[in-house]
């Protein structure tokens, strides 16, 4: 459920909306569905309630050719479902209540082992339990998958886990809940993704929204720019990120 207004509402003020948009989203449906804009063939591990935002959910992945098979449906609790908040030049803030999503099991991973056996990367963020996670990093390793974490919302990662993450994508704000520095700067955000880096992460990317991004690899770091774009809405701007560069792993880039 998105909302839009001129700005944040003040602690215990009733603010207007201009516009109040609801649809299929969140996070593993955003970046799947960029992923199949740009070539690639995903397939969806998530689980879901048995409602109607469940329907239009599965509507929408047939629509968008993402493939649904391993798709799964709790038999009590809700699909997941977020409020965002999007004010005049973009800015947003998010809302979520994982519901079902949260209880997608190591189980449900174990029953997808088909798609590892042929896929090149897995793509993964924390709102999923973390028992889940750590059973799909350490079931694509044993099949030779790339692994990208994209680690939001925050969740502490047990270092274990973070040694079976080949690229870990953060946000500022994100670098500075899990390393304690404030990206101020270029050198801040090249100090964090060191921090990350020596948790046991291959390659760290920090993203800077308008500023661009950080790479930090074990053989090179630097900077990209952003391209210069009229901003009109970054709900899913790190989604994008993610989908783009999920594909070019998996071809190779």
């Amino acid at each position: 459920v998105t909302v839009y207004t001129a700005r944040f509402p003040l602690v215990g003020e009733t603010l207007g909306a201009s516009q109040i948009d609801t649809g299929i989203g969140g996070k593993a449906s955003n970046q799947a569905i960029g992923m199949r804009r740009l070539g690639a063939t995903p397939w969806l591990i998530v689980k879901l309630g048995q409602d109607d935002w469940a329907k239009k959910a599965l509507a929408l992945w047939q629509e968008q050719n993402v493939n649904a098979d391993y798709v799964t449906h709790h038999p009590s609790l809700a699909t997941a479902i977020g409020v965002v908040t999007v004010i005049d030049g973009g800015e947003n803030w998010n809302i979520s209540a994982l519901n079902a999503a949260e209880h997608l099991s190591p189980a449900d991973v174990e029953a997808a082992t088909p798609i590892f056996q042929s896929a090149k990367v897995l793509s993964l963020h924390l709102n999923s339990p973390m028992e889940t996670n750590h059973a799909a990093l350490k079931l694509a390793k044993q099949h030779g998958l790339l692994t990208v974490v994209n680690a939001s919302p925050y969740e502490p990662i047990p270092d274990d886990v973070f040694g079976l993450v080949d690229v870990l994508v953060v946000n500022r704000v994100e670098a500075f809940q899990y390393t304690g520095i404030n990206i101020i700067d270029d050198d801040a955000a090249m100090q964090a993704a060191q921090v990350l880096q020596e948790r046991g992460v291959s390659n760290v990317i920090i993203s800077l929204g308008k500023d661009g991004l950080i790479v930090h690899s074990p053989n090179q770091q630097h900077k990209l720019d952003s391209f210069p774009v009229s901003v009109v809405d970054t709900v899913g701007a790190g989604d994008a990120l993610i989908a783009g560069l999920t594909v070019a792993l998996a071809e190779g880039q």
